[in-house]
């Protein structure tokens, strides 16, 4: 039986977070690309649902979220200590997206 995507990315980031443990001076040359994971939603055809879907869950696993816009992008900042993700879609995209929600 094949995992599923999620299982395979869960093993993947199991065995760089023993990595990294285990191997502790790789942690200063790995920590600007863990500074920073961009996480686009844009694809999914439903941007704001998966923002809000990534917030969730990630308050759910202690991290803090904040939120983030600018003319072009919106998206939250998803942060556990030194990992941080940037989950994100066009503006346009998650403004439309606002507007359609019956007040």
């Amino acid at each position: 039986m094949t995992d599923t995507l999620a299982q395979q990315q869960a093993a993947g980031l199991r065995a760089l977070a023993d990595m990294i443990e285990t191997n502790p001076e790789l942690a200063e040359s790995a920590r600007w690309s863990f500074d920073g994971l961009l996480v686009p939603v844009e694809h999914t055809g439903a941007a704001r649902a998966a923002i809000d879907r990534f917030a969730n869950a990630a308050v759910t696993y202690g991290a803090s979220v904040t939120a983030e816009a600018d003319e072009k992008w919106s998206g939250i900042n998803v942060s556990w200590g030194a990992l941080r993700l940037y989950v994100y879609a066009s503006r346009a995209t998650v403004d439309a997206a606002d507007k359609a929600v019956p007040a």
